[in-house]
């Protein structure tokens, strides 16, 4: 990350190898670990070297980097997206916005450890409403579409076009079946 930063005024983003729920449990080398993992299905990595990724909502802060000036320059993560949801795509946008490249580095990354996860994520469908309006604000686009497209089939918010509304929240029953061993 480093040397890509060496060369790139960028914002580098490093793949995330996804580990099952055992993989990392016992004694293990990372070399072993590497032949476990998977990656993820919406975040296309070269194997080798760097591309520059058109598509600023695939920003992850997961695994990345930026030179500090710049990180400061854009304003850092804004903090009017609270809770759950936005902050990272805002933050691609506004870098995206500043002229500042999104670069996706093969090679090194970073293990993600195996965690519960719930898809989608009905425990946090107020943040995400209340990110998805301010997002939909100031780009004029929406973020995580999939998310909502979810909640309205689930009838927890109204969807379409400008509007988007919270009808309700959802049933502990809701969340628990929403609940997932594997994130994909």
């Amino acid at each position: 990350m480093k040397r890509q930063l060496g060369v790139n005024d960028a914002l580098v983003c490093a793949q995330a190898f996804y580990l099952g729920a055992a993989d990392a449990r016992s004694d293990w080398t990372e070399e072993a670990l590497k032949r476990c993992t998977r990656p993820h299905p919406a975040r296309s990595f070269p194997l080798a070297g760097t591309r520059e990724e058109p598509n600023a909502g695939l920003f992850w802060s997961l695994v990345f980097g930026i030179h500090r000036d710049r990180f400061n320059e854009l304003g850092g993560f804004d903090e009017a997206f609270t809770g759950y949801g936005g902050e990272d795509t805002d933050f691609g946008y506004r870098a995206k916005h500043a002229g500042v490249s999104l670069i996706f580095m093969g090679g090194p990354g970073a293990f993600h450890q195996h965690h519960i996860v719930f898809d989608p994520p009905l425990q946090h469908v107020e943040d995400i409403v209340r990110n998805a309006r301010l997002f939909r604000e100031r780009w004029g686009v929406w973020p995580m579409e999939g998310w909502l497209d979810a909640f309205a089939r689930a009838g927890l918010v109204t969807w379409s076009g400008d509007l988007l509304a919270l009808l309700r929240l959802p049933t502990a029953r809701e969340v628990a079946s929403a609940r997932r061993s594997t994130a994909f």
